[in-house]
């Protein structure tokens, strides 16, 4: 007569535990925490389908919460930890669906105050949609190409990817030595990769505060045309051609 209040008991405790699992945000990741900067390490070969990244993100934390949730949409996290106040905080990936990562603190909580995440993973870039980051071939030459907008900075790194927060940026590229790479700030170091034979490293300088959707790569054997500068702040002006059609921007050269 017990067998069926064990099966019940057992029953319960099963459902249980399902309802205590973390769940990802419904739509936005709400203010649990607020990003301060990001650190972005990315390895790409316009060759290959995949690519690899770190990101380190300074954060607040804004009240104690047992999760912290992200953004991010095909990537596959391959380690992660949190650090605060001197101490290390161990993490668990909880997967969150498309568009979402939680990390859950195991042990104490994260508590109120400064911490850093720092997250390793890896994932595909884009070979059809243009969104994220996408590779494309011409006459044989393979590039990639970054477009975040509105919503697909979490294609290439975890992060808070809603336009409302405004942070600096610090761009870090790994690539082939023979491609060019570009980003939305100032080049302010390159030399050899390391650990990777016949790679480049280059560095960015950070940007000033900027939403996820206005990062900006390219990396590919473009031809650089130089434009000289333009404005009261003499900005330098360089237009990017696929390979052998540096002609094709002549026009843009000559009208800006």
């Amino acid at each position: 007569m017990r067998i069926p209040w064990i099966g019940l008991a057992a029953a319960l405790a099963v459902t249980s535990l399902a309802d205590a699992a973390p769940q990802p945000p419904a739509f936005r990741l709400g203010d649990a925490a607020t990003p301060i900067e990001y650190a972005v390490s990315l390895a790409i070969d316009p060759r290959e389908p995949r690519f690899s990244g770190e990101v380190r993100i300074t954060l607040r934390v804004n009240r104690a919460a047992p999760v912290l949730w992200l953004n991010a949409t095909n990537l596959t996290v391959e380690s992660a930890e949190y650090q605060q106040a001197r101490r290390k905080i161990p993490v668990s990936v909880i997967p969150g669906g498309e568009d979402f990562v939680g990390f859950e603190a195991r042990g104490a909580e994260f508590t109120p105050g400064i911490a850093l995440a720092i997250i390793r993973y890896h994932g595909t870039l884009e070979p059809v949609s243009t969104r994220g980051l996408f590779r494309q071939e011409d006459r044989g030459e393979w590039y990639v190409v970054s477009q975040f907008e509105a919503i697909n900075a979490r294609r290439a790194f975890p992060c808070f990817d809603e336009p409302g927060w405004k942070t600096p940026w610090r761009v870090t590229i790994d690539a082939p030595a023979a491609d060019v790479v570009i980003s939305n700030a100032p080049e302010t170091r390159t030399g050899a990769a390391p650990g990777r034979d016949g790679w480049m490293r280059h560095e960015f300088a950070q940007t000033k505060p900027l939403p996820s959707y206005l990062v900006a790569l390219a990396i590919g054997p473009f031809e650089v045309v130089e434009g000289g500068t333009a404005g009261a702040k003499q900005t330098r002006l360089r237009y990017l051609t696929q390979k052998g059609r540096a002609d094709e921007a002549r026009y843009a050269k000559e009208v800006t």
